[in-house]
């Protein structure tokens, strides 16, 4: 036999003839065959086959080269296509570098007949041999990673995940697999990170049954991100314009009826400006397009022409409190992620409901860990001083149930543990705190409610605050000074001989031993709703969020500036000592 270089031999009527890959494929021109192209294909992929597993690899060597010519014509690509989906039969497990130059094939981006050829590819690939589905999904997913693609790319990528996972039900879990390993790294460009959240997303409204996991794996990645954002907003932010923005309302009727799923924010767009909403930092800036993306998601689902479907908007908000409980709460000093919730419970009352009450009842069970029951006081805090949206009745009726539970605690010590120690009572000093840091944000508008100021004489807080636990000597010393401030400005409790006793007072460190420097606050935690600093994110929180309102008081008004100031940070500089058990993020330090 004549040795033959990127030939192949096809066996006709008449004798045996060399088939060249650019001669008879319609490569290079018109078959001179009479037999369709794909059929010609298939029978030279055939033989290649066979001819490896006779020893003989040549062949099959130029097949997996010609599959990896770049710029290939569609009509030609469209014919090998055709031709190995008509041989998938042939196929096994060895031949997965034949498989992995398929699934490298540039289809993604084109149209038509092409794309439907391929997927059906896909499909009669899996349907002959599922040992492949996982290398298929992993490379459909990785298109998730190219930044550069318009939304009709992305969309074919679907339809064909769509296919298999109506084909194979099993895929579900490896779908997830793959997603989970191809999330971008945090240090990725935007955009990258942009796309990929965005189109992670868009599985949800196909496979809703993955909607838990996707967004379980979303929201740990938003942490990872969110965790390297500075706590101290850029300077140039602080004052960021706000004229001119859309009301939440608009923002809601404008949602669009089909997603977009290629880079949006991070390369500009009509409504968001690239230079004037681009954050300094490179990580806010990833976590504000980030947060924008999961905003447009929470509208698309749960939203129709501007009206709120409530019964899809109760399911995604089951899950995503689900998702709070397994990612959000476990991580400390979270500076944005959480305001997905906040917002999502302005919808409607029931669901600000449903949040408080999940949080009352994570914090009240004593199944609960201390240090997230510490952490659930810390968001029913946060919550009930910023949302706006809560009205003073429901402000009051939290805080009674949590002024009634402090008073229960105090009921039931016993004379034995009737003394000041954080760490024994540590959930009872953080729901005084959580008290004391409502109270000073919301006072003007219980005094100002129906029956306000005996509703506030009821509460007893004079009992609270000169109970053997000493509460006051535990709680930051912001919160506890305008509490202080308002309580005896309103001739409700007089505070200052404590707090000028505690003062006075050394607390000695454990990690530090009987030394006279000043301890780490057991109750130094943070308040999960402080300012929102994003810009492009922040323009659908700002109108629900509570800002510091000042009153002036006994103090002067340099004194009650440096409170407000300091309410505002919730001196979040330091590490929290009952927050060391805290399972971190990834690349996270407390350091």
């Amino acid at each position: 036999m004549p040795q033959q270089t990127g030939r192949m031999t096809h066996k006709g009527n008449s004798a045996d003839k060399p088939l060249m890959l650019g001669e008879s494929t319609g490569v290079a021109g018109t078959p001179r065959s009479s037999l369709r192209p794909p059929l010609i294909i298939a029978k030279v992929i055939v033989e290649a086959i066979n001819k490896k597993r006779e020893g003989n690899a040549e062949n099959y060597r130029s097949v997996i080269e010609h599959l990896n010519t770049p710029n290939m014509k569609p009509i030609i690509l469209k014919g090998w296509i055709q031709g190995l989906d008509l041989c998938v039969s042939h196929l096994s497990a060895e031949d997965d570098i034949l498989v992995g130059a398929t699934l490298k094939l540039p289809w993604v981006d084109k149209e038509g007949d092409l794309v439907e050829a391929y997927i059906t590819y896909l499909r009669s690939l899996v349907t002959a041999h599922t040992y492949y589905l996982r290398s298929i999904l992993q490379s459909l997913v990785r298109e998730f990673l190219d930044a550069s693609r318009p939304t009709p790319a992305y969309l074919n990528v679907h339809t064909a995940i769509m296919e298999l996972v109506s084909l194979v039900p099993d895929s579900l879990s490896c779908l997830v697999d793959e997603l989970r390993r191809s999330i971008p790294f945090k240090t990725k460009p935007v955009a990258i990170q942009e796309v990929y959240v965005r189109n992670a997303l868009y599985i949800i409204t196909y496979c809703p049954a993955l909607c838990e996991a996707i967004l379980r794996l979303l929201f740990n990645h938003l942490i990872s991100i969110d965790v390297e954002v500075p706590k101290e907003p850029e300077e140039e932010d602080v004052q960021f314009e706000l004229d001119g923005l859309q009301p939440v309302s608009d923002v809601m009727v404008n949602t669009p009826s089909s997603p977009c799923l290629c880079a949006h924010y991070s390369k500009g767009s009509l409504m968001h400006n690239e230079m004037a909403d681009k954050m300094a930092d490179k990580m806010a800036d990833k976590m504000d397009v980030l947060m924008s993306v999961m905003q447009e998601f929470v509208l698309f689902i749960c939203f129709h022409d501007g009206i709120l479907n409530e019964e899809r908007t109760d399911e995604l908000f089951k899950i995503i409190l689900k998702v709070f409980d397994c990612e959000v709460i476990t991580t400390h000093s979270t500076s944005y992620v959480q305001f997905l919730l906040f917002w999502m419970s302005s919808f409607h009352k029931s669901l600000s409901f449903q949040f408080v009450d999940h949080l009352w009842n994570k914090f009240s069970s004593l199944q609960t860990p201390t240090v997230f029951r510490q952490a659930a006081a810390g968001y029913i805090a946060s919550y009930i001083a910023r949302a706006k949206f809560l009205c003073v009745r429901i402000a009051k009726h939290l805080i009674e149930s949590m002024m009634c539970w402090i008073h229960s605690y105090l009921d039931a010590l016993s004379p034995g543990s009737a003394r000041p120690e954080p760490r024994l009572h540590a959930p009872f000093y953080s729901l005084c705190q959580a008290v004391f840091y409502v109270f000073a944000f919301r006072s003007k508008a219980l005094l100002e409610s129906v029956d306000g100021f005996d509703f506030l004489r009821k509460l007893n807080f004079e009992r609270v605050v000169t109970c053997p636990l000493n509460p006051l000597k535990f709680c930051l010393s912001t919160v506890t000074e305008v509490f202080a401030d308002l309580m005896n400005q309103h001739e409700l409790v007089f505070c200052y001989t404590i707090l000028d006793q505690n003062r006075r007072l050394a607390l000695p460190s454990p990690a530090q031993g009987s030394g006279s420097q000043p301890v780490v606050n057991v109750l130094d935690c943070f308040f999960p709703f402080d300012p929102y600093c994003l810009k492009i994110s922040h323009r659908i929180i700002e109108p629900l969020y509570q800002e510091w309102e000042e009153e002036v008081g006994a103090k002067s008004v340099n004194e009650e500036k440096e409170c407000a100031v300091s309410l505002q940070s919730c001196d979040q500089a330091s590490l929290p000592t009952g927050y060391s058990g805290m399972s971190p993020s990834p690349g996270h330090s407390y350091s």
